[in-house]
């Protein structure tokens, strides 16, 4: 290095077969301009060679040489990888593994929260819905099973992904910065995939069974709300209480020992309100998942169960924060 340099190292951690260690070296000239980058990416051992060469400072491009690399590593791990410079500041972000660095801070990709909430989701629709299917949709029963569940999956799960098992809850929780942008991401997916996989099994197991039918997966329509309109309005209004609730007791001023409670239990009040009107969704997940199988209706309105309750969770987002000082 020349007079004026300085060199930044930043280690995480490695464990098993999958990328945890990046090792990255940045030198700079006094002139601004930074000269040159060498990463080591280690997998069980062995090392994924890097070599990064960037422009002048505000126009740095990036271009990454691999050598002695594992195939699995590079495939999970390495993605798109770039290294942006600004000022003494360096993020460097892997995606889709999403490892994230910035002055020594270290936030490492752990799929063991999205599993829980595919889980969550999951036990989420199955018992919800399949509670609905069996009852002929009974408010009492239907509004309980769907509320209970959260309470259950909130003491289970909870302490893993912070049971969201909702987009919407999500979007509020990124909204008022508790998340990223990659974990919303990725959160949505899963439960996506989580409300989905149990369509499938409800779908599967009704068919199966004596005198049962999967005609109906327990979807939400707009008939009872008197149109689409209206029930755009009545999600908006429902998913706006429910999170504004749960953006509320899990804040700062909030009790979260008593959270998974007091949500379980607003979710059966927004159920009884809700289920005669549109079946109650203030969930995308919880909607999607059976529309895309009992298509027809239900799946030309699912649009409505999809972009509501996202409207009526970004506004609760802002309440919260704004109005109820849920982040101070």
């Amino acid at each position: 290095m020349g007079v004026g340099e300085a060199r930044w190292h930043v280690r995480i951690r490695r464990t098993g077969w999958l990328l945890r260690g990046v090792r990255v070296e940045r030198w700079r000239t006094a002139g601004g301009s930074v000269r040159c980058g060498r990463a080591m990416v280690n997998g069980r051992g062995r090392a994924i060679g890097a070599r990064i060469f960037f422009g002048r400072r505000g126009s740095e491009g990036v271009r990454w040489v691999l050598r002695c690399a594992r195939p699995l590593a590079i495939l999970i791990c390495m993605g798109s990888l770039f290294l942006t410079s600004i000022g003494e500041r360096a993020i460097l972000t892997a995606r889709p593994l999403a490892i994230h660095l910035m002055k020594g801070k270290i936030i490492v990709f752990s799929p063991k929260k999205y599993i829980a909430e595919i889980i969550g989701t999951f036990v989420l629709v199955f018992f919800g819905c399949g509670t609905a299917m069996l009852s002929g949709v009974d408010l009492v029963a239907t509004s309980l099973a769907f509320g209970l569940t959260i309470v259950a999956m909130a003491y289970t799960v909870g302490s893993v992904s912070g049971c969201h098992l909702n987009p919407a809850v999500s979007l509020a929780m990124f909204l008022n910065k508790r998340m990223s942008l990659v974990d919303m991401a990725a959160y949505m997916v899963a439960q996506v995939a989580g409300a989905i996989l149990a369509s499938v099994l409800l779908m599967t197991v009704f068919n199966a069974a004596p005198g049962m039918s999967a005609d109906a997966l327990g979807q939400n329509g707009v008939a009872g709300a008197g149109g689409v309109f209206g029930a755009f309005f009545v999600e908006i209004v429902l998913t706006f209480i429910f999170i504004l609730v749960i953006v509320a007791v899990t804040g700062k001023k909030g009790n979260p020992g008593l959270a998974g409670l007091v949500i379980g239990l607003t979710l059966v009040l927004i159920h009884l309100m809700g289920i005669k009107l549109t079946g109650t969704s203030v969930n995308p997940a919880r909607s999607l998942g059976p529309a895309l199988f009992v298509g027809g209706e239900a799946l030309k309105d699912v649009w409505v169960f999809i972009v509501a309750p996202l409207i009526g969770g970004a506004l609760a987002a802002f309440a919260g924060r704004f109005l109820l000082d849920s982040e101070k």
